[in-house]
């Protein structure tokens, strides 16, 4: 968890980096990311340790007034893969790994970031079709330090 927990603090980086002024005329950005994700989880008939790199796209706009909004964000795991307690390999499937974040930059730098995610779970093990669905939340202070953090994830197991 602490793994998902880091991964996740790495992708809050990337929207505080996006907070830079503006120049006088709006402007669009798009950025792709890759962050190593790693760790491990078991309820669903066998543990299983994954790791990997998953993608992160975002787009934002920068509008004259120097306010920065985030107009669409995409996120998948499918570079990251699993080993289960049997051996069988899994692999995480579907875009929307960490799902939609709702984020919001407050006038004195803060940043306030929410978000959830479902990620199917597939593979040739007894854990095959496995959902992971994840709820996070953190804000940011405008010196870029976490002052409240949340990370929530649950299992649905379809099949064990």
């Amino acid at each position: 968890m602490r793994a998902i927990s880091a991964a996740l603090l790495c992708l809050f980086g990337i929207g505080t980096a996006l907070a830079v002024p503006a120049s006088a005329a709006a402007t669009a950005s798009n950025t792709v990311s890759f962050v190593t994700v790693s760790g491990g989880f078991g309820g669903c008939s066998e543990f299983i340790a994954y790791s990997g790199r998953a993608r992160l796209a975002v787009r934002s706009v920068t509008d004259s007034s120097g306010g920065l909004h985030i107009e669409d964000s995409q996120s998948n795991l499918q570079g990251v893969v699993g080993i289960g307690d049997s051996g069988a390999t899994y692999h995480f499937v579907g875009a929307g790994g960490l799902g939609t974040w709702n984020t919001r930059f407050d006038d004195g730098g803060g940043v306030a970031i929410t978000g959830i995610g479902r990620q199917r779970v597939v593979g040739a093990g007894p854990a095959n079709n496995t959902f992971v669905d994840t709820q996070f939340h953190t804000t940011l202070n405008a010196n870029g330090e976490v002052t409240s953090s949340t990370f929530e994830f649950a299992l649905t197991c379809s099949n064990g």
